[in-house]
């Protein structure tokens, strides 16, 4: 259980929650890590997500697999899609924005190996609201529909340019007794505004 623990704990420290500067090449993010450790937690693959209803309970191991995928069920399902705020892009307040930095949905593979990218291009419809973006990845160029993008759950109110830094009591960290090995101190810098993104149908 506790091993089941700490690959859940790496998982909910690894998401993305706000970008790390304003400048356009810039495709990383602020992740709860950054506080714990000062960079990037590496999380291993995950299996993609399947029934975990159909796996054997047959071993400690296997068992352990199957708590993993049904975190996996339901952190897709209630976490990541809810990062989709459930309004229709149907006036232009609701619209992403250029240069926001999004998660890149891909059905073929599990959250946590999502690209990250920079919206670098809108395009409007007759209506003149956009639901179509190009997206600036590390792979390249993707078009994808805006239900296909996930803005981050944090956004930054001062985009200049420069590297922006986030107030930490915004951020939820997950904790376990397990030692880190830490690579350093973070560096303080001046906190500045920002704010979480309605969620869950919440406007």
């Amino acid at each position: 259980m506790n091993t089941v623990l700490v690959q859940i704990e790496g998982i909910l420290n690894s998401r993305p929650l706000i970008p790390t500067s304003s400048d356009p090449s810039d495709l990383t993010a602020l992740t709860p890590s950054h506080f714990l450790i000062g960079r990037t937690l590496t999380v291993l693959p995950s299996p993609q997500i399947k029934d975990a209803a159909t796996i054997p309970t047959l071993s400690r191991y296997m068992r352990m697999q199957q708590l993993k995928l049904h975190f996996w069920s339901r952190f897709y399902k209630e976490y990541i899609t809810e990062l989709q705020t459930r309004q229709k892009w149907q006036r232009q307040g609701d619209q992403l924005r250029v240069n926001e930095l999004v998660l890149v949905k891909d059905d073929r593979l599990p959250p946590n190996r999502w690209l990250l990218g920079r919206v670098t291009r809108l395009f409007p419809g007759s209506d003149g609201i956009a639901r179509v973006a190009d997206v600036l990845t590390t792979s390249g160029t993707v078009r994808r529909a805006f239900n296909r993008l996930c803005p981050l759950p944090m956004e930054d109110h001062n985009l200049v340019p420069g590297r922006q830094d986030v107030n930490a009591s915004h951020v939820c960290i997950a904790h376990t007794h397990t030692a880190i090995q830490d690579d350093g101190p973070i560096q303080p810098r001046t906190p500045h505004s920002v704010s979480v993104r309605p969620v869950f149908g919440s406007k």
